[in-house]
């Protein structure tokens, strides 16, 4: 009878010590690189493991602790050394698990540089205008939200990411309008960056928003390496709402409900994760 207790003992403790480590290495931490130079990003846990990036001392990263000095990005980019990490404190929860709340919303192009130019529309106003709108929606919903520009300005791609990972960003979402040569061009898409799941996860969810919310022309998420996408430290998604170029969608883009529809749309697909 006694074996039976001991034996009954050593299994729930057994059971508590897996409970608790499971849960310690699904924690999310914060910290800030802290090299001479800079960090490398490895594709696995070890120095063995292939260089795929690097991070910038002073940049601030999320990462879950994975045992023998090393860490995993949340963003999905890959695992770091945590000797060269000053760790901070442990967020409640992970950015690719829906709990996200700050959503940094990035207007593209502005003032001498107006992006796509046509049918009497510039794309830096039609898109400053949709980010506005965007992020007047979210905060209804109770999450923080800031933009890169709110005014007719220009800034640079690397200004844009170092304001995003300054603010300390769950999220990144660019917002432009397409153009091409070929006036028949249309449709709406979202690109994410192929080394990013998570970014993924949200391209998908914003381009699923926008098709079902305009019924337009799905021109499908797609893979891309822009600097917006290959530079933040956090999930990211380059959304385009439809070509100025073609007569068709810059009608639409024209009128400022559809602009509401398109920034209703985007942010239900942020909130949607």
């Amino acid at each position: 009878m006694n074996l039976k207790r001991v034996i009954l003992f050593i299994t729930i403790l057994m059971t508590l010590s897996l409970t608790f480590a499971a849960s310690f290495a699904s924690a999310v931490e914060e910290g800030e690189v802290n090299v001479n130079t800079s960090l490398n990003v490895r594709s696995a846990p070890g120095t063995w493991a292939d260089v795929v990036g690097t991070k910038q001392s002073g940049e601030r990263v999320t990462f879950t602790d994975e045992g023998n000095g090393w860490g995993r990005l949340t963003d999905g980019t890959g695992y770091v050394s945590l000797e060269w990490i000053k760790r901070g404190v442990v967020t409640s929860s992970d950015p690719g698990s829906g709990g996200q709340k700050r959503i940094m919303l990035d207007p593209g192009h502005g003032g001498h540089d107006s992006g796509a130019a046509a049918n009497g529309l510039l794309e830096k106003n039609v898109v400053l205008d949709i980010s506005r709108k965007t992020k007047a929606i979210l905060e209804e919903h109770g999450y923080t939200v800031s933009l890169t520009r709110n005014d007719d300005v220009f800034l640079s791609l690397e200004e844009r990411v170092a304001r995003t990972n300054t603010w300390g960003a769950d999220q990144f979402i660019s917002i432009h309008a397409n153009g091409y040569t070929d006036p028949n061009a249309n449709g709406i898409e979202t690109y994410y960056h192929p080394s990013s799941p998570v970014g993924k996860t949200i391209a998908t969810s914003i381009q699923s928003g926008l098709i079902n919310e305009t019924n337009g022309v799905n021109r499908g998420v797609k893979e891309e390496t822009f600097y917006v996408l290959r530079n933040s430290t956090v999930p990211a998604a380059l959304v385009e709402v439809g070509f100025i170029t073609n007569q068709n969608d810059a009608s639409k883009l024209a009128n400022e409900s559809y602009r509401s529809q398109l920034a209703q749309a985007i942010a239900k697909g942020i909130m949607a994760q």
